[in-house]
């Protein structure tokens, strides 16, 4: 009895790591790129002017470290084993500073002043950012806006919204981080580019 016992207790405990060795890694994902300057951008003087981004906010059902995958219009979850390094809206208003201060346009960029005012601020806000699987097609989903306020005359001077999507012919979800990043590099690209436009014009 007692060696059956044993023989039972073994197996158990056998049975517990061997359970415990395949357990499914967690992957983290990060959204990164290099920003690429435009020629004409390089010969521009700066702009006399401190812009502030604030962190962008975010729809509350994309506020996770989890990725979505969403299966149909009324059906998502959350991967447990595939989450953002950062929050996506931290990620994205570090981006958006990053690729700012890579035009080298303005005195300074970055999310806070202590001593000054700064002239100009970007607001930020995600309204979906996902993968979307289903047995017809795989997208990399990413909709978002971006506002820019004068902070003399409390205004918005430009809004814009930016809506891609990126078909996916793997399920490597490397490439799908990859594709978002693309998505939101040239959606940043545009948007400076706007802002340059606007900035120009006034003070003309």
């Amino acid at each position: 009895m007692k060696k059956l016992l044993t023989y039972l207790i073994l197996i158990s405990l056998f049975a517990v790591v061997f359970s415990c060795s395949r357990v499914k890694e967690s992957n983290f994902y990060v959204l990164e790129y290099k920003p690429q300057v435009p020629k004409e951008i390089k010969v521009k003087k700066k702009f006399p002017y401190n812009v502030q981004v604030n962190e962008f906010s975010i729809n509350r059902a994309y506020d996770n470290s989890r990725i979505v995958i969403r299966k149909s219009a009324h059906k998502i979850f959350y991967d447990r084993y595939s989450l953002w390094a950062l929050r996506p809206q931290q990620s994205l208003s570090d981006l958006l500073i990053k690729h700012i201060n890579s035009y080298n346009i303005f005195l300074s960029c970055k999310k806070r002043f202590l001593h000054i005012k700064p002239d100009y601020m970007i607001q930020g806000s995600i309204k979906r950012i996902e993968k979307y699987d289903n047995p017809e097609i795989t997208r990399a989903d990413l909709q978002f806006t971006l506002e820019l306020s004068n902070l003399k005359t409390d205004k918005v001077v430009l809004k814009r919204e930016y809506t891609a999507y990126r078909e996916l012919y793997t399920d490597n979800m490397s490439f799908f981080a990859r594709a978002l990043s693309d998505q939101v590099k040239n959606s940043y690209e545009e948007f400076i580019m706007d802002v340059i436009q606007y900035l120009e014009k006034k003070e003309k």
